[in-house]
C-alpha cells in the first residue's frame, strides 16, 4: 500500500486532477489516463481501509476520497452494474468514517460511539436487495450493541455492588438485560444474512445464475462475523444464567440456535476456501467465499474464539438476587473489555 500511495505521489496524480475543470473533466473518455489514475487511487484509499480496521493499524492514505467521488461519480458509465459499484462506493466511505472514528478514539480518546447521522443515513443510498446494504446493516447493527456495551460497562463503574440489593436498581439492570437481548437479536439477524447472502450466491453459481458484483469488503466481513458471533454468544449464554427472566430466557434461547445456525454456514463455505482444492475452481472461492489465505487467517482466530454451542445451558428462572446480578455484571464487563473494546486495536 505505501509503495502505491508513493507512487501515486511521484506522479502528482490528486495535484493533476484537481487543476481539470468540470468541464474538461466530462469532456475526456472515461478510460482515459487523468480519470484512470484517480479511481486507482480512490481503489487503493478502500483497500488501506480496510487492511487498517482489519489488522487494528493506521492507515496510510490520506483522506481525499470525498473530493475524488463527487468529481469522479459523474464519469463512471451509467450501465446497470454501475448500481453495486456506486454501492460498494458509498461503503467505501462507510469503511473510512469507521477508520477515522478508530483512530480518534484511540488517540484523542474520544467517547465510543459510532452511530453518527452521518453513518445511520448511508442505509437510505443501498437498494433493498443488494449486498451492499447486508453489509452496512452488519456493521450499524454491531456499533448499535457496542455504544449500548459502552452505557452498561458505564453504568456498572458508577454503581457500588450493594445496590444492586435496591429494587429501583435492579429494575433498570433488568432493563438493560432486555434491551442487550433485543440489539443482540437484531444483530444475529444480519449476520445470518449475511451468511445465507454467501450460501445464496454458491446456489446462483451452481445454477449458471447471475451473483452480486464481487465486494472489495467481502473478506473483512466474513472474518468479523466470526467475532460477532462470539461476543453475540458470550452476551447471550450469561443472559440465559442469570437474567432469571423468562421472557428475555426464551428469546435468548432462540438466538443462539439462530447463531449455531450462522457459524454451520459461514464454516461450510471456509472449510472450503481454507484447503485449496484444485477442484474447486477460483471463480467458485472468490464468488461464494474468502480467498485461501483470508480464510486460514480466520481458521486460526477461529481457534481462539471456540464457537462451540453447548446443547444444554443452566437456566435460573424468576432469579434476580444480587449474585446472580453481580454474576452477569462481571460476565458483561469481561466481554466488553476483551471483545468490544478491544476490536479497534485487534482488528476486526
Amino acid at each position: 500500500i505505501s509503495l502505491a500511495h508513493g507512487a501515486f505521489t511521484d506522479f502528482k496524480v490528486l495535484q493533476t486532477f484537481k487543476h481539470l475543470s468540470p468541464s474538461r473533466i466530462q469532456e475526456l473518455h472515461r478510460d482515459d489516463i487523468q480519470l484512470y489514475l484517480p479511481r486507482l487511487y480512490l481503489c487503493l484509499r478502500i483497500i488501506d481501509d480496510c487492511h487498517a480496521l482489519a489488522w487494528g493499524t493506521q492507515s496510510q492514505v490520506p483522506k481525499y476520497s470525498n473530493f475524488l467521488l463527487a468529481s469522479l461519480t459523474p464519469t463512471f458509465p451509467q450501465k446497470q452494474f454501475n448500481l453495486q459499484f456506486l454501492e460498494n462506493v458509498e461503503l467505501g466511505n462507510l469503511f473510512g468514517m469507521l477508520e477515522d472514528m478508530k483512530c480518534e478514539e484511540m488517540f484523542f480518546e474520544r467517547p465510543r460511539s459510532k452511530k453518527s447521522p452521518s453513518v445511520s443515513s448511508l442505509g437510505e443510498r443501498f437498494s433493498n436487495s443488494s449486498s451492499a446494504l447486508i453489509l452496512f446493516s452488519l456493521q450499524k447493527d454491531k456499533y448499535e450493541l457496542f455504544d449500548f456495551a459502552s452505557e452498561i460497562c458505564s453504568f456498572f463503574e458508577n454503581h457500588l455492588r450493594i445496590d444492586y440489593e435496591d429494587e429501583y436498581t435492579k429494575d433498570h439492570i433488568q432493563d438493560y438485560q432486555l434491551k442487550t437481548s433485543r440489539l443482540v437479536k437484531k444483530l444475529s439477524q444480519s449476520i445470518l444474512n449475511f451468511a445465507r447472502h454467501v450460501s445464496n450466491n454458491e446456489s446462483q453459481l451452481s445454477s449458471h445464475g447471475e451473483i452480486d458484483q464481487i465486494s472489495p469488503f467481502f473478506n473483512i466481513s466474513f472474518g468479523q462475523s466470526f467475532r460477532l458471533i462470539k461476543i453475540s454468544k458470550e452476551f447471550l449464554e450469561s443472559l440465559v444464567e442469570n437474567a432469571g427472566d423468562n421472557e428475555i430466557i426464551s428469546r435468548c434461547i432462540k438466538i443462539i440456535k439462530d447463531l449455531s445456525h450462522a457459524t454451520t454456514l459461514l464454516s461450510t463455505k471456509l472449510n472450503i476456501s481454507s484447503t485449496g482444492n484444485e477442484s474447486v475452481s477460483s471463480v467458485h472461492l472468490v464468488a461464494c467465499g474468502p480467498g485461501v489465505m483470508t480464510a486460514q487467517i480466520i481458521s486460526r482466530k477461529l481457534e481462539i474464539y471456540d464457537l462451540t454451542f453447548r446443547n444444554t445451558i443452566s437456566i435460573q428462572l424468576n432469579k434476580a438476587d444480587k449474585k446472580s446480578i453481580e454474576t452477569w455484571r462481571d460476565d458483561f464487563l469481561k466481554t466488553s473489555k476483551s471483545l468490544v473494546y478491544s476490536e479497534d486495536m485487534d482488528g476486526w
